[in-house]
């Protein structure tokens, strides 16, 4: 199991983590998008605990930057570094690398009952979930130019160049 890329994003478990001595911050309630954004983000790491191939398919750092909800935004670049393509993922093995949230979280996806996908209908599942996470991550930028357009914080005629390129791309 590898332990340099979580180490290095801060997941691995440390006495020197002043987070697990503070008390955890209180959460905003999540917004639809961010709900359903997490339901796909459990069925993903479903999906990869069941053929940790399709881990291996993914750059956890493109994968952390489509997430905007904890701990899925941790937990999938994890196990995207951390599951073997060759070896069938062994749960407790990833929680002892991770912080207790992403650790929970995983192993209540461990516990769903759900049947395993056959390996090529989870990787079409993968791609599918991997397209809605770029589309709501770009649908969300555009949203936010026009609020800095509309607020006067972007100069109308450059946010409106940015925001056409974005709907061209």
């Amino acid at each position: 199991v590898r332990r340099e890329g979580v180490q290095r994003r801060g997941l691995a478990p440390s006495v020197e983590r002043e987070s697990e001595t503070a008390a955890p911050a209180p959460r905003a309630p999540l917004t639809p998008e961010e709900v359903k954004a997490a339901r796909w983000a459990a069925q993903l790491a479903r999906q990869w605990l069941d053929h940790p191939v399709l881990a291996r398919e993914v750059d956890p750092e493109a994968i952390g930057a489509l997430l905007p909800v904890a701990p899925w935004n941790r937990l999938l670049p994890a196990l995207a570094e951390l599951c073997d393509a060759e070896q069938p993922a062994d749960v407790e093995a990833l929680c002892t690398l991770l912080d207790e949230e992403c650790a929970t979280a995983l192993r209540g996806i461990a516990l769903t009952e759900a049947e395993p996908l056959e390996l090529e209908r989870a990787r079409v599942l993968q791609t599918q979930t991997l397209e809605r996470f770029r589309k709501d991550r770009d649908r969300a930028e555009r949203r936010q130019q026009l609020r800095g357009l509309m607020a006067g914080e972007i100069d109308a005629e450059q946010g409106f160049e940015r925001f056409v390129g974005q709907l061209d791309a």
